[in-house]
């Protein structure tokens, strides 16, 4: 007989017992089933423990003062240290009420799910106190709404009209209802550093990037109590964050953790990434994969059509009668419907933003007026991993693998998001089109500050047009060439309608050429300097002289690529005995860490002795 373990996080809900009571009486098979309960309760006013005669062996109690409690992710949390074998788990609320049989129910539809690692979960449909049922239930599937002025991301239930006929995947959970194989509870362990807003999406996100893969049943279990008011206007639920002293705290540090977790905003705070080695994401697929999946954005907090209106859930038109509608978030806060027939796609610009939350609801290369496909223009519009990019279409190299795959030197793009914090100030130089620019402002966030370097007048064009796009105040651009001294210097002019590698052309190289100043970094007096990346080719060596006095006031990692053969021998030379930096490769790039950091990183070290250096400058080694 294959066991079920149901786990229940109950806040001072008096339909806890209730709830117990029922999922025993109407399953098929009560002996397969044990409860596990977090009873978060006010002591002197509700009673310190539950008893469900009939069925006290197969429950257990952890009982918790509500002061004590951490919130919702924390109580679940504590449910699944009591598992004890059970070959099935199901997760649900303290107000649900069941159909007759919904255990052996369960079991037959995860079994009918194609993945051997698969979630069945969906927003259940609701009851009446104190047992009336939905009489027509409906199936309910998640799909996002635009992220908070804080930048939580929930999300809104759209009813379908009948149930498939078949597991659907979806990729947003409904908390209230989750079945599986209990390998998830080894796989995936709730995080109880979490909190309630970031509770749903966060775990959604975990369960995909662990290889589980989220299916809509094909007919209804469960019934939930969804929170209405009593005559007096009462919630008659007490929900956690309405009386939680710790609440706010909680929550505050939940938000920085997925913020974290979903690279829009890195954290050094040990009490943000606690145990994230054990609570986060996993490595079968990746965060990529699921935002491009599922039309996400969360560097960005960009919420794009194909999230909006379900276009990943197969079959979707078949099961609903109407179209889907969305809620428009407006500088008020005040909404209105609109039906999808009313959206334009040809519309040039963002319809619906919030004030701090961009909506996407097309990718910007499907409106055809912005700018509309065609061979006569130079330039395009991709929506690229970190945010819309102005793109040439005639470059070979780094525009072609943006608009391909969303990323170029991702290597390069992990590494600037794991050591580069919020409020730094930092350095692009050779910032070409904006790339590792805009993965800089992320992580900087909006009390840092990006300086971005790039002679090219077309070049340094487009990257103004990007910052512009992605809204980012935290970028200063500069159309100025770093070098050792204070001068003028020759930028490539070529014609742009001729394929090339336009980011690689160097200075004083080509015959079309436009005169730009060039300028030592020192004498642009930063106050602050936390990270330098370099992409120049074949001049870092000048580049770095005139940096002497900011390294050495304010020792910031570099990352150097674009190194010839020989300039690079130099380069390695000059950081490593001149400034005291420890070198490391990456890819084709360096990395320079001051020594007396003592960061170690997981790169290999080839920083040279000083007799390795000189044998190496002779050309003997």
């Amino acid at each position: 007989m294959s066991r079920i373990f149901v786990r229940i996080a109950a806040y001072r809900d008096e339909e806890t017992a209730p709830t117990i009571r029922d999922l025993f009486q109407k399953a098929a098979v009560p002996e397969r089933i044990s409860v596990a309960v977090c009873w978060q309760y006010q002591p002197g006013v509700d009673p310190e423990t539950l008893e469900i005669p009939g069925f006290q062996g197969q429950i257990q109690v952890l009982s918790v003062p509500k002061d004590e409690s951490l919130g919702v992710c924390w109580a679940r949390h504590r449910t699944e240290l009591m598992w004890n074998g059970e070959e099935y788990t199901l997760q649900v609320d303290s107000h649900m009420r069941f159909e007759q049989n919904w255990d052996q129910i369960l079991i037959e539809q995860l079994a009918a799910c194609p993945s051997d690692k698969a979630v069945l979960s969906s927003n259940p449909p609701g009851y009446q106190l104190p047992d009336k049922l939905d009489p027509n239930p409906r199936p309910i599937v998640k799909r996002a709404r635009p992220f908070s002025r804080i930048g939580n991301l929930r999300c809104r239930g759209v009813w379908l009209d009948k149930y498939p006929s078949e597991p659907l995947v979806h990729a947003f959970i409904s908390a209230a209802f989750l079945f599986s194989k209990s390998e998830l509870l080894q796989e995936v362990p709730y995080d109880p550093y979490l909190y309630f807003d970031q509770e749903e999406i966060c775990y959604a996100i975990r369960l995909y990037t662990h290889g589980w893969t989220l299916y809509l049943p094909t007919r209804s279990t469960l019934f939930h109590l969804y929170n209405v008011k009593d005559d007096s206007g009462k919630f008659i639920r007490t929900l956690d964050w309405q009386s939680n002293k710790q609440g706010r705290l909680v929550s505050d540090l939940a938000l920085k953790r997925f913020n974290h977790l979903t690279r829009h905003e890195y954290s050094t705070d040990e009490d943000v990434v606690r145990e994230l080695d054990r609570y986060g994401l996993g490595n079968v697929r990746t965060l990529d994969e699921f935002e491009l999946n599922f039309g996400l954005d969360f560097r960005t907090k960009t919420v794009r059509y194909r999230a909006f209106f379900l276009e990943f859930v197969k079959g979707i038109e078949d099961l609903r009668e109407k179209e889907i509608q969305i809620h428009e978030i407006g500088i008020e806060q005040k909404g209105r419907y609109v039906p999808v027939s009313e959206i334009d796609p040809e519309q040039p610009s963002l319809p619906w933003r919030g004030t701090s939350t961009q909506v996407a609801l097309r990718e910007l290369s499907e409106y055809p007026s912005w700018p509309k496909e065609s061979a006569s223009r130079l330039t395009f519009v991709a929506n690229c991993s970190a945010g819309p990019m102005i793109l040439l279409r005639t470059d070979t190299v780094i525009c072609r693998k943006l608009a391909g795959e969303g990323e170029y030197a991702p290597h390069e793009l992990r590494f600037i998001e794991s050591v580069v914090e919020a409020g730094q100030v930092v350095v692009d130089a050779g910032a070409a089109y904006g790339s590792h620019t805009l993965t800089l402002a992320r992580a900087v966030g909006a009390h840092g500050c990006v300086h971005a370097f790039e002679p090219q007048r077309m070049l340094f064009q487009m990257l103004c047009g990007t910052v512009a796009l992605n809204g980012l105040a935290n970028v200063w651009c500069h159309p100025i060439a770093l070098g050792s001294d204070i001068g003028s210097t020759q930028a490539p002019a070529p014609d742009y309608s001729q394929p090339n590698n336009f980011a690689a052309l160097t200075l004083n190289s080509s015959e079309s050429a436009d005169a730009v100043r060039c300028v030592a970094l020192d004498s642009m007096f930063l106050e602050q300097c936390d990270f330098i990346k370099i992409d120049v080719l074949g001049d870092q060596l000048s580049l770095l002289r005139g940096a002497n006095r900011t390294l050495l006031a304010f020792r910031p990692i570099v990352l150097i690529d674009g190194c010839t053969d020989d300039n690079r021998k130099q380069t390695i030379s000059w950081m490593a005995l001149d400034q005291r930096y420890r070198i490391y490769k990456l890819g084709r790039a360096l990395v320079c860490v001051p020594q007396e950091r003592g960061l170690e990183l997981e790169l290999e070290d080839i920083s040279p002795s000083r007799r390795k250096t000189e044998l190496l400058l002779d050309g003997t080694s």
